[in-house]
């Protein structure tokens, strides 16, 4: 006879069981501290999906426009000109690394983007390689995990600027730093050149250099070396404010503008205290929005950046305690000086990035710090192996980014091979700028030049090679250019979507203008 059901099982019993069992491995497999595979599953995972990325298209910007312009200049001998001028705006290191690139593998974007990339898989192995040295190797796997897949670190190492090149050369300082405490004074050298190397590059990179040499002082007194702590911050900071000078010196000799950092910290000293403070509270209070954003790639998640920033202060305990106080000054103090000296339009994950993986580890110590509170033990003078709520918190943040990373990684470098790129990337906007561009440059005289919006001057440039003006904007009271000099151009491109700069409108074009390029978001006009 057949048995029958025990009277005590319960419908759904064995759904129950297996649920449990996934629970159960699920558990087992976060508690379980990582094999030599997992890190090279890991890394593999990352070097695909990084490389898969990697598009001979161009993903255009103004500041990228920029750097591939003066870089062509360069590669051409004709000097550090932009637009036909010497430009002051950015330090020379950056183009001169584009300019080689092009005169070595030619004028593509495929080198150059890999170059990119390359740049952002080296960071992630140093940054690796430095939380190491003071942290668990499950904790510096937990850090480079989340800095890989944030969305801004990833488009960082996709988008030809500066981010990237100097957050491998400001984690190779920071590591050098790590090794300065113990070691040799020869370390304080390779500090020196990394120094010139990544301000060369990033002239904003002072910004976040100041906190932290100023936390690698700190250390060295609280390891009583004395000496040495006056020593490499005299050296450091002198040497940062030697190049800060000379550049702006050169820009002086050579330009006909000052450079831009000196022209916002001329705004700075001639702002009062009142307004500059206000304007440093609401940047500050709009920190959670930024945090959340580069933690999650996502906008409106203002309590996750608020939780994200109380951790960061709780394992702030942890850097007293091992003296390592770098990590506290960087995570801290980065962000603090962004809101305070740019407002809150500092206040983008771009920004963050150099800060970025020294926030992450100050989470992951906070996290430690509160569950080891919640279980009674206060005991974090060493740093432990990450718990699994650890694992699972970094894992969770860094699942909530991949969406747009595989849209990135997989469908954008489809699109670029089918030729569809810029009709899918930016809501399809560039799509119809290209078009513009085509047009201008086959109706354009070397010696005649189009004028176009303030924001899109430097790309229109780049992408037609002649002379461009600039539109006053519709509402300014004193616009960048008189009206003698756009009305020079020969075609005038229209932006209908920049409507937060009140850009020119066709309305207000000379009598007898016609539009040759109709379009949704950009219109080009022959005037009379």
């Amino acid at each position: 006879m057949p048995s029958q059901p025990s009277q005590t099982q319960k419908p759904g019993g064995g759904g129950a069981r297996s649920w449990q069992k996934i629970v159960h491995k699920l558990d087992q497999a976060l508690s379980a501290d990582p094999r030599r595979v997992h890190y090279l599953v890991a890394a593999g995972c990352i070097v695909v999906i990084y490389l898969c990325g990697v598009t001979g298209q161009w993903w255009p910007t103004p500041d990228s426009a920029l750097y591939l312009s003066l870089a062509r200049s360069l590669a051409r001998g004709e000097g550090y000109l932009f637009n036909g001028q010497v430009s002051t705006d950015v330090t020379p290191g950056f183009p001169l690394i584009l300019a080689g690139i092009q005169r070595t593998f030619g004028a593509g974007f495929a080198a150059q983007n890999l170059f990119m990339t390359l740049s952002g898989l080296a960071s992630l192995a140093v940054i690796f390689v430095t939380v190491a040295r003071v942290a668990h190797r499950h904790t510096a796997l937990l850090v480079t995990l989340l800095a890989a897949f944030s969305y801004p670190f990833y488009l960082a190492c996709h988008v030809i600027l500066t981010d990237i090149a100097f957050v491998l050369l400001f984690w190779g300082l920071i590591y050098c730093c790590i090794r300065l405490y113990e070691g040799s004074l020869w370390w304080l050298a390779a500090m020196a050149v990394l120094i010139v190397l990544s301000l060369t590059i990033r002239i904003p990179g002072l910004l976040p250099m100041v906190p932290l040499i100023l936390g690698v002082v700190v250390d060295l007194l609280a390891r009583r070396r004395i000496r040495r702590a006056i020593l490499v911050g005299g050296v450091c900071l002198g040497l940062a404010a030697a190049l800060a000078i000379g550049f702006y010196l050169l820009s002086c000799l050579s330009g006909t503008d000052r450079p831009l950092y000196s022209q916002s910290a001329a705004e700075l000293v001639a702002t009062s205290w009142g307004p500059l403070a206000q304007r440093g509270l609401l940047a500050i209070a709009d920190l959670p929005t930024g945090m959340a954003e580069i933690l999650t790639s996502q906008s409106g998640l203002w309590p996750v950046g608020l939780g994200a920033i109380v951790l960061m202060v709780a394992g702030a305990a942890w850097c007293r305690r091992t003296r390592c106080y770098l990590f506290l000054t960087l995570a801290i103090g980065c962000p603090v000086l962004l809101a305070i000296l740019g407002g809150v339009r500092a206040i983008r994950p771009r920004y963050f990035l150099p800060a970025f993986p020294a926030m992450v580890l100050l989470m992951i110590v906070g996290l430690q710090q509160l569950l080891a509170w919640i279980r009674g033990r206060l005991s974090l003078a060493t740093f432990p192996r990450p718990t699994k709520e650890v694992v699972l918190f970094i894992l969770l943040l860094a699942a909530m980014n991949l969406p747009r990373l595989l849209r990135d990684a997989f469908y954008y470098s489809y699109s670029a091979h089918t030729g569809r790129y810029y009709q899918v990337i930016r809501n399809g906007h560039y799509e119809e700028f290209f078009a513009a561009a085509r047009f201008l440059e086959k109706r354009l005289s070397p010696d005649a030049s189009a004028a176009i919006d303030t924001k899109w001057v430097s790309q229109l440039y780049y992408a037609i090679d002649r002379h461009v003006l600039t539109l006053p904007s519709a509402t300014a009271a004193s616009p960048t250019s008189s009206p003698s000099d756009w009305r020079r151009a020969r075609y005038v491109v229209i932006s209908h979507e920049e409507k937060s700069l009140a850009p020119l409108t066709a309305e207000a074009l000379p009598p007898g203008s016609k539009a040759v390029l109709p379009g949704r978001v950009f219109s080009v006009y022959e005037l009379p």
